[in-house]
């Protein structure tokens, strides 16, 4: 049970007794007025009994009011706190990572938090560099490389509907998936645009913290990191090794950046702008993949 959960039954015990002394103050109040009270000059068993009554209903409503400000100030701190993914997939990539460190706040990748930290931009142009080439060389030399589950997905469609009906209804499928997947499903309140948003989300869920990890904890967030992009059905699997190949660089920088500054806070956010960074310079590249892609399942284009 979670503390908001536990304050949430408590601070509904409490209501059940307030009430029920409530009642029993109000089936006691016709016998009270019958003994002349309030101006009788001897306690009565029913005035014992109200007077007890009253005086724990105050302190109920003192109790009440002090555990409703804790739980209101819990739900503000879990909504500042930073959760990993729920949904089938999520949660199980996130059950082989270590817990989340004590510092576990939602960093915000806002302009002002983005600006304290360094740019790696050439490293950015490198990783998408190498990107472009996986994709060159996969063309002449491995073309199996660029079959995606996409790809895939529309052979089959091919294979039961036929070439052209199959790719039409292949590719609604892969639109469905896309706009409809919830194996990622996320709480987090992100403010910064998307593509900073996504960066951030993706280095706190599997970069932060990872001062603390051991080297094998490191290499199954990194090479998690790359499978997830699976979900991502339109990935060629050329694009799924850099994505790697990214992974563990985000990994190295995000530890370079917290050896320099002590902060998990700011090693998150220097990962997460390089990861960002990345991500504005692969757009272009993701598209010119996912079409050679789905060319080469859709014409055989390199048959």
């Amino acid at each position: 049970m979670s503390i908001i959960d536990d304050l949430e039954s408590r601070l509904s015990a409490l209501e059940r007794e307030r009430d029920t002394l409530w009642r029993e103050n109000f089936n006691l109040f016709p016998k009270l007025l019958k003994d002349g009270y309030p101006f009788a000059t001897e306690g009565t068993e029913a005035q014992r009994t109200y007077d007890a009554n009253t005086k724990r209903i105050d302190e109920i409503d003192d109790e009440f009011l002090r555990l409703e400000a804790k739980r209101d100030d819990e739900i503000r701190r879990e909504k500042e706190r930073f959760h990993r993914p729920t949904g089938w997939l999520g949660s199980l990539i996130s059950k082989g990572l270590p817990p989340l460190p004590e510092y576990d706040k939602l960093i915000q990748p806002t302009k002002q938090n983005l600006a304290q930290v360094r740019s790696y931009r050439f490293v950015a142009v490198l990783i998408v560099s190498a990107a472009a080439l996986s994709l060159l060389l996969a063309m002449w030399f491995a073309p199996w490389l660029l079959i995606s589950p996409g790809s895939l997905l529309i052979d089959g469609m091919e294979l039961l509907f036929g070439k052209v009906w199959g790719g039409i209804i292949g590719i609604g499928v892969i639109m469905a998936v896309l706009m409809f997947m919830g194996g990622l499903k996320s709480n987090n309140r992100y403010k910064g645009s998307f593509i900073d948003s996504a960066a951030m989300f993706e280095e706190q869920w599997f970069r932060m913290g990872a001062e603390h990890w051991s080297r094998g904890q490191r290499v199954y967030s990194t090479v998690m990191f790359g499978l997830v992009h699976v979900a991502n059905i339109v990935y060629p699997i050329a694009g799924l090794l850099v994505v790697g190949f990214g992974g563990w660089v985000f990994m190295a920088v995000y530890l370079k950046a917290y050896r320099e500054t002590g902060s998990t806070e700011l090693a998150t956010i220097t990962s997460a702008k390089l990861h960002a960074t990345y991500n504005r310079l692969a757009i272009a590249y993701m598209l010119i993949a996912v079409s050679v892609s789905l060319a080469y399942s859709m014409f055989g284009l390199f048959q």
